[in-house]
């Protein structure tokens, strides 16, 4: 037996498809992930530290320029304040609006308590070069020490002038080389009003040495190689790491555009710029009110030196963190696949069928729990043969057709939901068996009788069919008569219509009749008329020939001839008045006849419209008549193609009783078919007496 399962395990190890182990799994699954986690916070934590160390380096930057600025500023606002109050000082307004043209300040009652003012000032402060006052009127000026301008001194010529006189307020000049003591100095003054505050008489000053702020500027260090640069408000470089460029305009120096055009624009705040070839990051900070600017330094390598030994301790500290992570994840994966192995090789023997075997681990925890749940398993398998055996014969025994099986030993676990559906199993095939012969009599019995109902229907249908037949051949003349019906009725309403145009004609043909009888009536008024007008001529021409031979007879003899004349236009005139009645007479008998006439015509043209409304009745009666054919005739043919589906369905009726029918005769042959299968198996006795029961109920059904 181990030879069999020796030769299954080398089957399984050998076979060609590579199994990847579980520790390279455990590694792959778990290492790798923990692993790029671990590297990824690594970076997020560099970042982080390497961001807040830039920011500590930017504030140290920011606050070393500020801090050098405000004491240049408060270095410049010293010799401010000083210039400020010197002008304010009714002294020295006095002594200003003392001193007229031509005239000098020594000339002035307060001239004395003027120099000891400036002297006092001039001793306060090892770093002025002299505190001076000039007049405008006189041209002149006076400083401590008592020396006062000799004739050649024009203030109007003196560069600040114009800006001082523009701005009417404090200015400072840009940095120049003293004469007499060869030191860097700037000017500061301020202007000198006079009593009144509205016109500016003077100034008032000092000139102070710069020396000493480029010592102020280097007590704040920034980190080992930081510098500062602070130049004027033109550029002029006064305080540089490289004393060659002292002096010189930033613009004339090594150093990148950035810095020009954020002096230019005013612009405060951080900058990264280059100087003699060297990236710098560095702040630029505006000294007060004056334009003056201190731009601080601190070279690439030196402002990066923290963040590069950040990072690099950073790295040692993660790498030595990492290698010891995956040694710790190697010793864990190993410690728990070895048990894992074995219980690997004994589940191979147990598919292999070799229950001999026992699992040992020595453990405590979760796989030693799953070892010993192993061993229980084998135990519980080798009693589960048993059942499996009393199972298999009891199987067979059912697959040869004899249900009545019997399970003698004691199941347990889910061995017992086995033999209570086994049980389950042969009972209910018994009862279906019994049911299925039950039902394949029933079905035999009642295919006869589909069967013989099938031929009856079949009967029926093939009569059915024959009075559809007949009644079709009707329907199909009744409808050949309604069509002949609707083709003379369509013949009578063309006549009608015919007819009805005629009419139309008569009676348009008569309206034009009545209106020339109109005319001829009217005309013979108009004549009338004119007889009338003839007539009254007659009866005129009478009077007058009347006259004519009353006034003849009155000449006598002479008169005799007009009186003939006269007696003829008199029997004229007579003849004209009968012709005028007679023509009269003749045209109202014409106008009795045309009046007679047109009486005749309107009863005439009044029985032709009334004719045509009648025609017009009898069309519209005979076009209801023709509809109604019409329709006769589409009802008659929808008859006739339901009796055509009726028949068509008769004989499909027919053809699925004869199908029917011959079904039938099969289902009897296929449930006797299946009786004879379901009697070759063997049954319980109670299902047999179940089975005569029902087979005695069916025969006396």
């Amino acid at each position: 037996m181990f030879g069999r399962i020796g030769k299954k395990k080398e089957k399984r190890n050998g076979g060609g498809i590579g199994i990847k182990g579980l520790l390279t799994k455990f590694l792959s699954l778990i290492g790798v992930p923990m692993s790029l986690c671990f590297i990824v916070v690594a970076i997020v934590i560099t970042n982080v530290v390497g961001k807040s160390v830039s920011t500590l380096t930017n504030t140290d930057l920011e606050k070393s320029s500020i801090l050098a600025t405000a004491q240049v500023d408060t270095y410049f606002l010293k010799y401010r304040q000083m210039s400020l109050a010197l002008a304010a000082s009714t002294q020295t307004i006095d002594i200003l609006e003392e001193t007229n043209v031509g005239e000098h300040f020594n000339t002035s009652e307060s001239y004395n308590k003027v120099l000891k003012t400036l002297d006092n000032i001039f001793k306060d402060s090892d770093a002025l070069v002299s505190v001076w006052v000039n007049d405008i009127d006189s041209s002149t000026y006076m400083l401590s020490g008592g020396v006062l301008s000799d004739d050649t001194f024009r203030i109007t010529e003196r560069p600040w002038y114009k800006d001082a006189m523009a701005a009417r307020a404090l200015i400072m000049t840009e940095p120049y080389t003293d004469a007499a003591s060869n030191e860097e100095v700037t000017s500061i003054m301020a202007p000198v009003f006079d009593s009144s505050g509205r016109e500016i008489i003077g100034f008032a000053g000092a000139d102070f040495s710069l020396t000493k702020l480029e010592n102020i500027i280097n007590k704040y260090k920034i980190g080992e190689s930081g510098f500062f640069i602070l130049t004027t408000r033109d550029g002029k470089v006064l305080c540089h790491p490289n004393s060659s460029n002292l002096g010189k305009n930033i613009k004339d120096l090594d150093i990148s555009e950035d810095i020009s055009e954020a002096l230019s624009k005013g612009t405060q705040g951080f900058v990264d710029y280059t100087l003699e070839g060297e990236h710098v990051h560095g702040y630029i900070s505006i000294v007060g009110d004056t334009g003056w600017t201190v731009i601080s330094g601190l070279p690439e390598q030196e402002y990066n030196k923290s963040m590069s030994v950040l990072n690099t301790t950073m790295l040692i500290i993660f790498t030595l963190a990492l290698i010891v992570l995956c040694l710790i994840l190697f010793l864990m994966g190993k410690s728990i696949i070895s048990p894992l192995k074995k219980l690997n090789d004994v589940a191979n023997e147990i598919a292999d069928g070799n229950l001999d075997v026992k699992l040992e681990v020595e453990s405590h925890d979760e796989v030693g729990q799953v070892a010993e749940s192993v061993n229980r398993i084998i135990v519980r398998l080798r009693g589960y043969i048993d059942y499996i055996k009393e199972i298999t014969f009891v199987l067979s025994t059912m697959a040869q057709g004899d249900m009545r099986v019997q399970l003698k030993q004691d199941y347990i676990g889910e061995f017992e939901a086995i033999k209570t559906g086994l049980i389950g199993i042969s009972k209910s095939l018994s009862q279906t068996l019994s049911q299925i012969q039950n039902s394949a009599e029933q079905v035999d019995s009642g295919a006869s009788q589909i069967s013989t109902a099938a031929q009856e229907l079949a009967a029926g249908s093939t009569e059915q069919a024959s009075s559809i037949q007949e009644l079709s051949a009707s329907i199909a003349e009744i409808s050949d008569k309604a069509n002949y019906n609707m083709e003379k009725v369509i013949l009578a309403t063309d006549y009608i219509v015919e007819a009805n145009k005629k009419v139309e004609q008569s009676n348009h043909h008569m309206e034009e009749m009545l209106t020339s009888m109109k005319e001829i009536n009217d005309s013979s008024k108009e004549i009338q008329k004119i007889i009338k007008a003839i007539d009254d001529i007659a009866f005129q021409t009478n009077i007058l020939a009347l006259n004519a031979a009353v006034e003849a007879a009155r000449a006598g003899s002479a008169g005799k001839g007009f009186a003939v004349v006269a007696e003829e236009v008199r029997s004229l005139a007579a003849r004209s008045a009968d012709a005028a009645k007679q023509t009269e007479a003749l045209i109202l008998s014409s106008m009795e006849a045309v009046r007679h006439g047109s009486g005749i015509t309107e009863s005439t043209a009044q029985a032709l419209r009334e004719a045509a409304i009648h025609t017009e009745k009898v069309q519209s009666v005979i076009v209801e008549i023709q509809n109604g054919t019409r329709e006769q005739a589409s009802f008659i043919e929808q008859v006739n193609q339901g009796v055509g589906q009726i028949s068509s369905v008769i004989q499909t009726n027919a053809a699925t009783a004869e199908q029917s029918s011959a079904s039938s005769e099969e289902l009897s042959a296929q449930a006797t078919l299946l009786y004879d299968e379901s009697n070759k198996f063997v049954l319980p006795e109670e299902f047999l007496d179940v089975q005569n029961g029902i087979s005695n109920n069916n025969v006396n059904d």
